[in-house]
């Protein structure tokens, strides 16, 4: 893992550091700007695993009016600040909400450049929104791009976004690389690379039919989920636990095996259709701790119908 590059407040430190508080636990750090590794804008929080975003003195600057608008909508008030933090330093302005629902409120009055939301939302999904944001827009269209917690071998990353209803994605762990080239293309410029939209190499994905399958089944999911379902749902814990885990499906025992014990594996075979659920709320590199409110929503409902859960850690 890598190491974070703030220390806790107390160590010793040369004087020009400056404090930053995780805004989840509320941690302190001091950031020294001439010990920071080049390119470093976020680290992990040490006791929550948040992602704190490094903002300096005198580093914040107003982008310019005629700055292109990009709408962020995410769940973790951490990400999205950091998030819009990138955006303002590239001269785009960011307008952040934490729900759909103030998403497409904020859409209909003030309807941004590009539009950036999380997959999964608190009370309703990301290409949902999306969905929803185009039957109110007409004929006027707004580029989205869907960011998703995605993880190398899953079938979920080779489905074509046009299915999901987003022009783009991008994969949570490449946001500081990917965030302004993505944003860049869609309004119809070139990115860093010198490539105009369109002209790089296209996404291949499976079946159309598989990945529509996919999205029914996260769809129904959810909905279940929102609305506290009250029959006994013990043949659904299977259905769900693929989803939950880590937000993406069990379909790849490689890329689980690779970031959880042997153990955990064995746990995860033969448990499950018992009726124990498995939350797994970190992957190594993905930039601190992985929850949404949809697995706070599973957590609650299970223990409710007393059923055990099992709980482990990446890394």
């Amino acid at each position: 893992m890598k190491e974070t590059p703030g220390k806790e407040m107390g160590a010793s430190f040369a004087e020009g550091s400056h404090v930053l508080k995780c805004s989840l636990c509320d941690k302190l750090y001091r950031i020294h700007p001439d010990k920071l590794p080049p390119g470093v804008s976020s680290f992990n929080c040490r006791k929550c695993g948040s992602l704190v975003p490094i903002v300096l003195p005198g580093e914040e600057q107003a982008p310019p009016e005629d700055a292109l608008t990009v709408l962020v909508v995410v769940n973790e008030q951490a990400l999205g600040h950091l998030i819009v933090r990138i955006l303002q330093r590239n001269g785009f302005k960011g307008q952040l909400v934490y729900t759909g629902a103030e998403g497409l409120q904020l859409m209909s009055s003030q309807p941004p450049d590009v539009v950036l939301s999380s997959v999964v939302l608190s009370d309703m999904l990301g290409y949902e929104m999306i969905d929803r944001m185009r039957e109110t827009l007409g004929e006027t269209h707004v580029p989205s791009i869907l960011l998703a917690s995605l993880h190398h071998g899953t079938r979920y990353k080779r489905a074509p976004t046009s299915l999901y209803g987003a022009d783009d994605y991008i994969e949570r762990h490449h946001l500081p690389d990917m965030l302004i080239n993505k944003i860049r293309r869609c309004v119809g410029g070139k990115d860093d690379s010198g490539d105009a939209p369109g002209s790089g190499p296209q996404a291949v994905g499976p079946p159309a039919d598989l990945a529509v399958d996919d999205r029914r089944e996260i769809e129904d999911i959810h909905q279940k989920t929102l609305q506290q379902i009250g029959e006994p749902f013990e043949e659904d814990v299977r259905r769900m636990c693929r989803i939950i885990v880590g937000d993406i499906a069990l379909y790849n025992e490689d890329a689980i095996r690779g970031s959880v014990p042997d153990a955990a594996l064995a746990l995860i075979k033969d448990d499950l259709g018992e009726g124990v659920m498995l939350l797994k709320t970190r992957f190594p590199g993905y930039g601190g701790s992985y929850e949404t409110a949809l697995r706070e929503e599973m957590l609650a409902l299970l223990h409710s119908r007393g059923v055990g859960t099992v709980v482990i850690e990446g890394d």
